[in-house]
């Protein structure tokens, strides 16, 4: 027995109170051991849970993915049908891809020439164009064209 200050006394504990005492505090630790292995299995339990719903989300838009291109694809060929009667009454369906690039490369093709055409014509003096343009002109009209040739017979004989 220990006396203190103030005339009070403790006894230390008897065998059987120490025994309780480390039972309770085992009993303790054993709840405390058994909330926490119960709280982490919740968590893993939830993190599974989200990890399925997070799978099943991604297969639900791959899903809809693949409906959208379906349906896209599906629009596209009607589009597609609606398109070639248009081109048949517009006389187009006659030609294929290939002829269409051909006549669209020869058609670049004359631009570009008539671009060096007029190149050149703009390097010729005024005064000669104006003599090439008339003697076009001449040949053009009928009655200038014979009486030129007319003329071109009499001054070989």
């Amino acid at each position: 027995m220990v006396t203190l200050r103030f005339e009070t006394s403790t006894t230390p504990y008897s065998k059987e109170q120490e025994e309780r005492v480390a039972a309770l505090l085992r009993e303790r630790k054993e709840k405390m051991e058994k909330r926490e292995l119960i709280k982490q299995a919740k968590m893993l339990a939830l993190l599974e849970e989200q990890e399925a719903q997070k799978r099943q989300m991604e297969e639900e838009m791959e899903r809809w993915k693949k409906e959208q291109e379906e349906k896209m694809a599906a629009i596209q060929a009607e589009v597609e049908k609606e398109e070639e009667p248009l081109e048949r009454r517009r006389g187009e369906a006659s030609t294929s891809k290939e002829e269409e690039i051909e006549k669209m490369t020869k058609e670049c093709a004359a631009h570009l020439k008539f671009g060096e055409d007029r190149e050149a014509e703009l390097a010729i003096p005024q005064e000669e164009r104006e003599v090439a343009r008339k003697q076009v002109e001449a040949e053009r009209d009928p009655v200038r064209r014979r009486t030129k040739e007319e003329e071109q017979q009499r001054a070989w004989k």
